[in-house]
């Protein structure tokens, strides 16, 4: 077992499980790109449950950044001041399919 693999999956649900216990929905939908079907499910596993998922040594999330997104982060110049608007304008190509706000 991939003990980096193992923490990310347990964090990556817990989270899930947390904005699912928050009423918050939208922001696991949007931020962590998991359906409502999957934030139902993982929102009644126990503990237990989500530390057993977690071991499988698989991770249990998808990238979602395209690679065009990681080829305007290389470009240099890039500045600290345009953080915030890149990370506004990945968020923004991340979930532009969906047309509903995220926060």
């Amino acid at each position: 077992m991939d003990k980096d693999i193992s923490e990310l999956n347990r964090l990556f649900m817990l989270k899930i499980r947390e904005y699912a216990h928050l009423g918050e929905e939208h922001k696991a939908r949007y931020l962590l790109g998991v359906t409502s079907d999957v934030i139902n499910l993982v929102k009644n596993l126990s503990i237990t449950q989500i530390q057993t998922l977690a071991d499988s040594n698989v991770t249990c999330f998808s990238w979602r950044v395209s690679p065009s997104l990681l080829k305007e982060l290389q470009v240099e110049g890039y500045s600290e001041r345009e953080e915030q608007s890149y990370r506004t304008h990945i968020l923004a190509s991340l979930t532009q399919h969906r047309g509903e706000q995220v926060i």
